[in-house]
């Protein structure tokens, strides 16, 4: 969909000047319509009507005033979300949908991040692009396009109150008005709040409107024009390469040729037609290379492909006498006419080859609107039956199976105010239109109104007509010759049968809220999206990937299977090490996580137990723990497999990440701490790794509460400052008192949260070894370097006696810290070369077990603690995992691209070497496997959830012990899966799923995570029923129609849970509120606190030392 293009400005119809042979191709390899009609002749009705298939008056996106349309991101005004898009209907259908470009449908209506207007909420699982529209203010060279009169006046007003308080002022100094000085500093403050009240909106237009966003982030403020196109071109291929293998949509909404005709440097000067062909030319060549694409994957003959533009071209847009609008042909009028054809008769279209005639020429009446039903029924979809649908499927005509459009009437509205009307009289072949308004030209006779920039749809500036204005199009195209009853003896006839239609139109319709209202297009500070701390919006984080000029660049999208095995499927990322593990081992197809998160999922893994045994399921938003000075953590009466051996004479160590909290009352209590729960030795992070660890990293930790924080934090400064100003200048009479106490509290509210949340780096990014802080904060680069260093040390200190080595990676969280030696290595960006870098560390540590000759009596593991992060994003980049063929990631209790792992077990002469199992497993599975091995016995006053994996393992037996295993999502239980053992199949009920973003996005990209309950989810009642044995990736949920043992199968499950929850007894929370906070006193401290700095390991081995 181009912007602002004239019919007139492509060579299939008509020009032979500008150059649009990609256009022209389309045209002669497909159908073109010589009579389609745009539903509005401005932009955001137009695309509302084209993307639901309705007048745009019926959502309330047409206007009785003068704003016709969206005038800020920030304005709560848009399409309304009760909506339903064809785009919606497509995802349902299992189409992925894609928008690339212009949107100019609203963002949020009462929060900066609600998004209720965004394209994700609207049907589109991928957006990039301007959720506004191009306009000269986005190029600084430009004079400024929105509201320029106004803006003039309000400058104007601005200038008067400054000169008025400095002839005040000087009439003061100079005695000659007895004004007191109150009275000047009244009339100054006054004059600056006005300045302030609208040079806050228009005077930061480039930072407010010309913005990029990736989906809900934004990606550049204010927006690089001269990189736009690389950039748009860049995204469009790349969603088609990606969803080549699926059925996909993708509308691509050009910024061409809107003013103010950016143009790339291949194109400036090249066309006939100055800037205007120059901009025509450059979109006409990014076509060709989008259809290149489809030919090029081998999708030409099974897309179909359409072209048009939201309306006419704007005859008004001259700078100086060039012009820099469309040319609409032999029709009057132009963009913002609501009646004549020149601001409504668009291009149209199609191209299918084997499925379209080529060369067709159709001149019946169409619709942009009828898009909408023409796409659903070619997706197998179902129209809404709840509301009026506008447009007609266009199949039959566009195929030659029926002679006539299926419209009889067409209503032409400017804003809310109906202008015009098309009868299609299909007997006689004739096309009536009657014209009830018309606006004024100016000049007279200009066909557009130059001295106004549009044309008004009501007020002084139209003119009514009564009896309307009667043209037949059939003869007279051009409306040039209005008929008469003297020339048309039907006139009458006519006008009674189009006023008819009229009134029975008008019965179709019902009041709605105005998107449009003065409420709604105002600019709201607190809706305006920003990339910073409001009011400092601007970044670039497309920065050096599209430079101006140059040919697409295109990088691809990271993709990685559960932790980077090629062994599972991955044959891109380079894992040798991992995958020699289990060519040499056993591969476990249907691993386990008893979590979605980390400190839920390692517990359980440490303790063989459900999380909510011990307390470590959370039933508040906060699913891990948050701080290092938390008073949560693994409680001190559970006992981990690490105790057991220790008891049966193994030495143990861990290295690396533990994120089981460390002390509970005291910081030297360590009632958390690794070497309280069985560890002899401890290096690593008692924590996690984190964004905030890295210094040119945007925060992670509570990203979201703590630019609220911020937020507060300005607005008690502002009005501290406001107070302090109306003391001064005796305009508000507060006791100094009162201005210092709201001072005080303004001061203690910004350190009480900017103690712990502006110093995450110190409080959370440490390292120790056994209780001792070697490094606060750590330094990144050489930390893969030291735990290396210590896992070997450990392996060679104990290799004369059993020991127990648990190496907790802090591969491939994010930030993905890499050093030099792995960066740019990989063919899947940053997160590829951390996984290859988390490889070698795998075969350095299992060459030194060959290398002390323990390779035979070592029992060997390798698995995650969940699933890969799909949220995880950095512009196009993905920072977290690839989960292959299984629905949802990280955070996700029930979906199994959140819980399932790799599991992988190698024991030379113990284990079948290459071999796989299918049966369904678990993390917890570890501690009585190990237990087993190491002589002990398992504790007898809890619960253990795990089964000894030895038997399965070593082929004794065929079948898990697990029969049935419950997914929780902190402690909602979400999802059980019933191993049916006698007859193979594998059931899973879902009780409760996620929403995500956009149905079938796959995650909850505007969260960060998904949550586990309140509105972020779905309770269902009956359970979705999946048989994962027969559909593994949880696509075809199960109904009584087509499972006969559905109500059978649910009723076990039902039991099974009532059984299980029996067991649970009630323990203290370690996730609640009080016990994630951050205590200043629990903060682990390598100096007096808050004085925390220190580096021990100053000095210590580079990375390339171990080799």
């Amino acid at each position: 969909m181009a912007d602002d293009l004239g019919i007139g400005d492509i060579g299939c119809y008509g020009n032979n000047t500008i150059r649009t042979p990609n256009i022209d191709q389309l045209a002669k390899e497909g159908v073109k319509l010589t009579h389609h009609i745009a539903a509005a002749p401005l932009c955001t009705p137009s695309r509302t009507a084209f993307l639901t298939g309705r007048y745009p008056i019926r959502s309330g996106m047409a206007d009785f005033g003068g704003i016709r349309v969206l005038q800020w991101t920030g304005s709560s005004g848009g399409l309304p979300p009760n909506e339903t898009t064809f785009t919606r209907i497509l995802q349902k259908q299992g189409y992925a949908t894609g928008l690339i470009g212009k949107w100019h449908q609203g963002v949020n209506c009462e929060h900066r991040n609600d998004h209720c207007h965004h394209p994700l909420k609207h049907g589109f699982d991928y957006f990039y692009g301007m959720p506004f529209s191009m306009m000269a203010d986005c190029q600084i060279t430009q004079p400024p396009e929105m509201a320029a009169p106004l803006r003039i006046r309000l400058w104007s007003y601005s200038q008067w109150i400054a000169l008025a308080v400095l002839t005040l002022i000087a009439a003061k100094l100079t005695q000659l008005v007895p004004l007191n000085w109150k009275t000047i500093f009244l009339l100054a403050f006054f004059g600056l709040l006005f300045f302030v009240s609208w040079f806050s909106s228009y005077g930061f237009i480039r930072y407010w409107n010309c913005v990029m966003m990736r989906n809900d982030e934004v990606t550049e403020q204010p927006m690089k024009v001269e990189r736009t196109t690389s950039l748009m071109l860049r995204e469009a291929i790349s969603f088609i390469e990606r969803n080549q293998h699926r059925p996909f949509f993708l509308l691509v909404s050009f910024l061409h040729v809107h003013t103010p005709l950016v143009t790339t440097g291949n194109f400036t000067g090249k066309s006939n037609h100055g800037l205007y062909g120059d901009n025509v030319e450059e979109m006409d060549w990014m076509i060709g290379r989008i259809l290149n694409t489809l030919d090029s994957q081998r999708l030409k003959n099974s897309t179909l492909a359409y072209f048009t533009s939201d309306h006419g071209g704007h005859l008004e847009a001259q700078q100086g006498n060039a012009q820099l609008g469309g040319w609409n042909g032999i029709y009057k009028g132009g963009k913002a006419m609501g009646g004549w054809e020149g601001g409504i008769r668009v291009p149209g279209l199609f191209s299918w080859p084997g499925k379209l005639p080529e060369g067709t020429v159709i001149d019946e009446p169409t619709s942009l609107m009828d898009i909408y039903p023409t796409l659903v029924h070619l997706a197998g979809g179902t129209i809404p039956q709840d509301r009026v649908i506008d447009g007609r499927n266009l199949i039959p005509l566009l195929q030659g199976s029926v002679q006539h459009s299926e419209h009889e009437f067409m209503f032409h509205y400017c804003g809310a105010y109906l202008h015009a009307v098309r009868w299609h009289q299909k007997k006689s072949g004739n096309v009536w239109k009657a014209h009830y308004v018309t606006p004024v030209f100016q000049p007279e006779g200009a066909g557009g109104c130059y001295e106004l920039r549009f044309c008004p749809c009501s007020g002084e500036g139209v003119t009514h007509h009564d009896p309307p204005l009667l043209f037949d199009l059939s003869q007279d195209p051009s409306e040039a010759m209005p008929l008469s009853p003297d020339t048309e003896p039907l006139l009458h006839a006519v006008l009674r049968t189009i006023d008819n239609a009229v009134d029975e139109h008008r019965r179709t319709l019902s009041p709605v809220p105005q998107q449009f209202s003065v409420s709604n297009i105002l600019w709201k500070p607190w809706l305006q999206p920003c990339c910073g701390m409001f009011p400092f919006c601007w970044c670039d984080k497309e920065n050096d990937v599209c430079k101006p000029g140059h040919d697409l660049l295109y990088k691809p999208f990271a993709k990685i299977k559960l932790a980077a095995d090629r062994c599972y499927g991955n044959n891109t990322i380079s894992t040798p090490n991992i995958d020699r593990l289990a060519k040499e081992g056993v591969k476990l197809t249907q691993h386990i996580a008893a979590a979605s998160l980390c400190t839920p999922s390692r517990a359980a893994f440490l303790t063989g137990r459900y999380p909510i045994r011990s307390g470590m399921a959370s039933s508040n938003a906060y699913r891990a723990l948050q701080w290092n000075a938390g008073s949560g953590g693994l409680p001190i009466n559970e006992t981990t497999f690490a105790q057991l051996l220790k008891q049966q004479g193994y030495t143990t160590g861990l290295v690396g990440k533990w994120h089981q909290g460390v002390s509970c009352d005291s910081v030297r209590d360590h009632c958390h701490h690794p070497l309280n729960h069985g560890f002899n030795y401890f290096y690593g992070m008692p924590f996690t790794l984190l964004n905030n660890c890295q210094d040119n990293k945007p925060p992670e930790l509570d990203a979201a509460f703590q630019a609220k924080l911020w937020f507060y934090t300005q607005l008690i400064t502002l009005a501290v400052f406001s107070v302090l100003t109306g003391k001064i200048t005796g305009l508000i009479s507060v006791p100094w008192k009162a201005t210092l106490c709201f001072a005080l509290f303004g001061f203690l509210f910004f350190a009480s949260w900017y103690s712990s949340y502006g110093f995450v780096k110190h409080w959370n990014c440490i390292m120790m070894r056994n209780y001792n802080i070697t490094e606060q904060p750590m330094k990144l680069e050489r930390t893969t370097s030291l735990m290396l260093q210590e896992a070997v040390s450990f392996i060679q200190h104990n290799k004369q006696g059993p020991f127990l080595l648990f190496v907790s990676f802090l591969h491939v969280h994010t930030p993905l810290f890499t050093t030099e030696r792995f960066l740019g290595k990989s063919k899947h960006g940053l997160y590829g070369d951390n996984v290859e870098e988390m490889d070698w560390l795998v075969g350095q540590i299992l060459e030194a077990i060959d290398k002390e000759g323990l390779r035979n009596n070592t029992f060997t593991y390798f698995a995650s603690d969940h699933g890969g992060h799909l949220e995880a994003q950095e512009g196009t980049i993905q920072q977290g995992g690839w989960n292959g063929i299984y629905k949802g990631g990280k955070g996700m209790g029930g979906w199994e691209g959140g819980i399932r792992v790799p599991g992988i077990l190698r024991w030379p002469g113990k284990l079948p070497a290459n071999s796989v199992i299918d049966e369904p497993t678990s993390l917890m599975d570890i501690y009585p496997t190990v237990a087993h091995l190491a002589g002990g016995v398992l504790p007898q006053d809890r619960i253990i959830d795990g089964r000894n994996l030895l038997p399965l393992l070593q082929h004794k037996v065929w079948h898990s012990d697990h029969e049935f295993m419950f997914h929780y999502c902190g402690s909602y239980l979400h999802a059980v899966r019933w191993h049916q053992k006698d007859n193979g199949a594998l059931w899973k009920a879902h009780y409760v799923t996620p929403i995500f973003s956009s149905e079938t996005s796959g995650a909850c990209y505007g969260r960060g995570i998904c949550p586990c309950f309140g509105e972020g989810v779905t309770y269902h009642d009956p359970p979705l029923l999946f048989d994962i044995s027969r559909d593994p990736s949880e696509a075809m949920p199960l109904s009584p129609d087509t499972e006969p043992l559905f109500p059978a199968v649910l009723r076990r499950i039902d039991k099974a849970v009532d059984e299980h929850q029996k067991t649970l007894n009630p323990v203290p929370q370690q996730l609640s509120i009080y016990n994630i906070i951050w205590k200043p006193w629990l903060q682990p401290c390598c100096g007096t606190f808050p004085l925390c700095w220190c580096d021990k390991e100053d000095g210590a081995l580079d990375m390339h030392t171990v080799d």
